[in-house]
């Protein structure tokens, strides 16, 4: 009902008589707060095989100390098709002639069925059955609840109660009916419960599922341990294989130098017209020599350096190359000590343009331009 009605009254749920082919579900008083006029409300389910088609109630009615009022009230619930485990009357009012009607009873006095045949009261008092027990409550452990789930299903205990059993899905079905109307569980292993039987079988499923999570955290720790095997064996073969790397860049970077630097000293002369100035600049070279010995430990990556300088007709070209792993600072301070004592020892009256090829990292400019007396000459990578 809407906001205009007040409930003020609520019946027990769950009345049953024994053979009866229904159950009062639930029952209410409901007051009118625009008229004052009070009206009854029932929600009746059928357990009957057959199909209701008209059914008759009695309402004795009471006051508000519980004193009866006048004559009992009979309504009809008429033109009904109503098939078992369906409810019905919920939305049917049945008015109560007195304002002041503050409690009912009811009984089921008559039930038409669609073959005409009939079910009449036989004075069986009318008394609640028991309400649903949540599982939790009575079973009270979490694992026996699952347990009973994985085996039964459902969401209660079976319990019988008069001629009804009620299933664990909670439908009531007469005794005798061997399987649940609503679900189809059987009535013979539903009441086949046993506790000690559940909670037997609660243990050894637990007892599995440790196991189970044990094994696989087993399985978790030895990969991982392999993994972390595997690891430190591709690192030590890395390290190995650096190791190697370095004797042999070491021995080819030694070789190239005995190599380059006569190169280098040859290719200046033979192409030299100043051969004062290119002796000048070539023990320049040599007295500022690194220890070649001191840098191969660093040596980290190859290089290329090469020299060129230009005076008018007098191209002299060398070229200096070498393996060098992490000596880039001395590589880089030795060509900067060249290029400058090539200009000290320039001649006045000439222009000296170098070209200098310095590979330092990656990190460095690709190519940059300088120039000496309006000359450009580059460096670059």
């Amino acid at each position: 009902m809407s906001e205009r009605y007040t409930r003020v009254f609520s019946l027990p749920e769950l009345l049953y008589s024994e053979g009866a082919p229904v159950i009062i579900m639930a029952g209410a008083i409901l007051k009118d707060i625009q008229t004052n006029s009070v009206l009854a409300q029932l929600k009746i389910q059928s357990i009957a095989d057959k199909t209701i088609k008209a059914i008759t109630v009695r309402l004795p009615t009471f006051d508000t100390v519980n004193a009866p009022l006048g004559e009992s009230i009979d309504f009809q619930y008429l033109d009904l098709a109503v098939k078992r485990n369906q409810d019905f009357g919920e939305q049917t009012p049945i008015p109560l002639p007195l304002s002041e009607t503050r409690a009912f009873s009811v009984v089921v006095t008559k039930v038409i069925f669609s073959d005409n045949t009939t079910w009449n009261d036989e004075g069986k008092p009318w008394e609640k059955l028991p309400s649903t027990i949540p599982l939790a409550v009575s079973l009270k452990n979490h694992e026996l609840v699952k347990q009973f789930q994985m085996t039964y299903g459902g969401s209660c205990l079976y319990q019988e109660e008069k001629d009804l059993w009620r299933c664990v899905c909670g439908c009531w079905n007469r005794i005798g009916d061997e399987a649940c109307y609503n679900c189809q569980r059987n009535a013979t292993t539903l009441s086949a419960f046993d506790l000690a039987k559940l909670e037997d079988a609660a243990e050894k499923r637990i007892k599995a599922v440790q196991k189970a999570r044990l094994a696989k955290e087993e399985q978790a720790r030895k990969e991982e341990e392999e993994r972390k095997q595997k690891a430190a064996k591709r690192k030590a073969t890395l390290k190995t294989i650096r190791k190697k790397a370095i004797i042999f860049v070491s021995i080819v970077f030694l070789v190239g130098i005995s190599i380059a630097i006569p190169e280098i000293k040859y290719e200046l002369a033979a192409r030299a017209e100043s051969k004062q100035e290119l002796l000048t600049f070539v023990r320049a070279f040599e007295a500022h020599s690194p220890s070649w010995s001191e840098a191969q430990e660093l040596c980290k990556m190859f290089s290329t350096v090469s020299y060129e300088y230009d005076n008018r007709n007098m191209n002299v070209t060398a070229i200096f190359s070498s393996f060098q792993y992490g000596a880039a600072s001395v590589l880089e301070d030795y060509a900067n000590e060249m290029s400058r004592r090539m200009y000290i020892h320039a001649d006045n009256n000439k222009v000296f343009d170098c070209y200098v090829l310095l590979y330092r990292d990656s990190k460095k400019s690709d190519l940059m331009y300088c120039s000496r007396n309006g000359v450009e000459f580059t460096i670059d990578k």
